[in-house]
Order: C-alpha cells, then sequence, then structure tokens
C-alpha cells in the first residue's frame, strides 16, 4: 500500500460521513511538509489538511471575523484528521480482504452519474468547473465502491425498528412534525426605491393601480405581470410559489397571509416597489399525524442505525491500526 492520501467518491459512501479529499499542490515549506498523523506507515502532512480547508471555506473565509475563522479552521483541522483516518484503515481493510470495484462497475457508476447531470452538460464539463480530472474521479468511485461491498460484507444489518420504536421517536420529535401555516400567491411589482423623486413613485403607484384595476375587470394576471412585472417571476407569470411567514417582507407577508384566496389585493409598498398580490391557496398551520410519517420515521431510523453500525465498524478498524499522532 502506498504512503499517501486516498480519494473518496463521498456521494458512494455518504452514510459513513466520509468527505472527499481534494488533491493539493505539493508542500514547499516545513509547516506544510509536518505530518500530523501517520497509520501504519499511511501519513497527512499539514499541506493536505490546509488544501482541504481551503477548498471547503471558498467564499466564506473572508466574510468571517479572524476569531471565529480561526475557530471553524481549528474544528475542521480535526474533521480532517479523522476522515483521513477513517478512509485509510478501510483501505487498508480493502486491500487485506483484495477487495476491489471492477471496470464495469465503474463505468456503471459514471453513468449514473452522467444521468443525474442538467440537459446539455456532459460529465468532462462538470468535472472541469469542479477542477476534477476524468481518471481521479474513477478513482474515487472504485474506492468507494469497493468501501461499500466491504461494508456489505462485514456489518451486520441492524434489526429494523419496531412499531413501537417508530411511535416513540413520533412523540419525542412531534414538534418537528408540525406543518407551518402558509400562503400560495403570485405578484406584479413595480420597482421603485423610497428615495427617488416624489413624483417618480406617484407615477409608479398610479401605474400599479392602474394594472389592479385592468385585474380586478377580468384581466389575466399571469399575462399582466408577463408583461409588466419587474420581478424575475414574471416568466413564472408572477408565481412565487408557496411559502411561510418569515419568508417576505413584512409588509408583502402581512397582505398576502391576510387577503383571501383568488382576491387581488390593494397595492402594497415594500422597500422593493409596489406589489398587486394574488393568493392562490392559504394552508393553515397543522400537525402531519402518526401515520402520515411512520414510513418516513422508520427509514429514517433504519438509516441511523445502519450509520452506527458502519461508524463501530471503522472503529473497531482503528482500534487495530497503529495510530500515531505527531508532535506540533
Amino acid at each position: 500500500m502506498k504512503t499517501s492520501y486516498y480519494h473518496v467518491a463521498a456521494s458512494l459512501i455518504v452514510m459513513i460521513g466520509i468527505s472527499l479529499w481534494v488533491p493539493f499542490a505539493e508542500a514547499k515549506d516545513s509547516k506544510s511538509e509536518q505530518i500530523i498523523v501517520t497509520i501504519n506507515g499511511t501519513t497527512i502532512t499539514q499541506a493536505e489538511i490546509d488544501a482541504d480547508i481551503q477548498q471547503k471555506l471558498a467564499g466564506a473565509a473572508d466574510k468571517m471575523p479572524p476569531e471565529q475563522l480561526a475557530q471553524v479552521k481549528a474544528r475542521m483541522q480535526e474533521k480532517a484528521v479523522d476522515n483521513f483516518i477513517a478512509k485509510t484503515v478501510l483501505a487498508m481493510e480493502c486491500d487485506k480482504k483484495n477487495i476491489t470495484a471492477t471496470p464495469q462497475e465503474v463505468d456503471a457508476a459514471l453513468d449514473e452519474m452522467r444521468k443525474s447531470l442538467p440537459e446539455g452538460m456532459t460529465l468532462e464539463e462538470a468535472l472541469k468547473t469542479g477542477g476534477i480530472n476524468l481518471e481521479s474521479i474513477k478513482s474515487d468511485i472504485s474506492f468507494g465502491l469497493g468501501v461499500n461491498k466491504l461494508i456489505d460484507a462485514n456489518v451486520q444489518v441492524p434489526q429494523a425498528p419496531t412499531d413501537a420504536d417508530i411511535k416513540a421517536f413520533y412523540e419525542q420529535n412531534k414538534k418537528s412534525f408540525e406543518v407551518k401555516e402558509s400562503v400560495q400567491a403570485s405578484h406584479i411589482l413595480i420597482k421603485c426605491s423610497r428615495d427617488e423623486d416624489k413624483k417618480v413613485l406617484a407615477e409608479k403607484k398610479a401605474r400599479a393601480e392602474e394594472l389592479r384595476k385592468q385585474l380586478i375587470k377580468g384581466a389575466d394576471f399571469a399575462s399582466i405581470a408577463a408583461e409588466n412585472s419587474d420581478c424575475p417571476s414574471k416568466n413564472k407569470g408572477g408565481n412565487l410559489g408557496s411559502f411561510e411567514r418569515g419568508r417576505m417582507t413584512k409588509e408583502f407577508e402581512d397582505a398576502a397571509f391576510s387577503q383571501k384566496v383568488d382576491e387581488i389585493g390593494p397595492v402594497v409598498e415594500t422597500s422593493f416597489g409596489y406589489h398587486i398580490i394574488q393568493v392562490q391557496e392559504h394552508k393553515p398551520a397543522s400537525q402531519k399525524t402518526f401515520e402520515d410519517v411512520k414510513d418516513q420515521i422508520k427509514k429514517h431510523l433504519e438509516q441511523k442505525n445502519k450509520n452506527m453500525a458502519v461508524r463501530d465498524y471503522i472503529e473497531g478498524l482503528k482500534s487495530k491500526a497503529t495510530i500515531v499522532y505527531e508532535k506540533k
């Protein structure tokens, strides 16, 4: 077995909770070359950890205060080391038991990835966007499939949750099965800013009022929205879909949740401009019954039990390995 890190296809072994390890540039300084942990001769350096953290924090690091960023990086470093150890002991066990994926299995997995891509996008294009080449992803998939085979062969399927287990979970987590009040609505927006000239504001409000009159007389809401709205929802006839309280600005929300279904409400002013709202559906808050969510809870508990069994298996492999944390 080579002394290096292992790529893992996260989507293939997501149940284990191991993330994809990212390729990195060779370290150039002593700090980067510092070995953090060794597992049966396989090592991980600070450079590998830094590359992984940098990739995961892309676009977010600049938005954090220095103290918070330091805390986040410390937690991520610990997680990265744990991931490396888990992946390494799994790889060693696959080698020991001569468990591998066949080329046909890898190709089949690639075909499934292609099917999940947006229409018109090739796998090569998707990989290029993520900075990954085809050979690298094949290696990831091969290892991920091998790990799945190892898990299937060595982890006993936990006993299925009983009806009592499922019912107890429902009772203990009843609040999470509450359905919040929601409305489905469409709107037409005449965009403006409150610091615009008063005359301009008056003209825009008058335009909104005129459109409202047309709608009250029977004009098609979707057509009027498509022709006049300044919101991207115009492409869907003004349809905003369903939303709960707290999703929209207060003025818009108060109007939408107080209007009668299908009526054309009065013009509403928000920081975005003037809105004409029509509510298509208003659903009150409710509680999902046990029968509504019984199957959902069962699947959740089955997956949870399976995850725990997998983690216990990995801990067992780790207990047999020689793991040395290097002094900083």
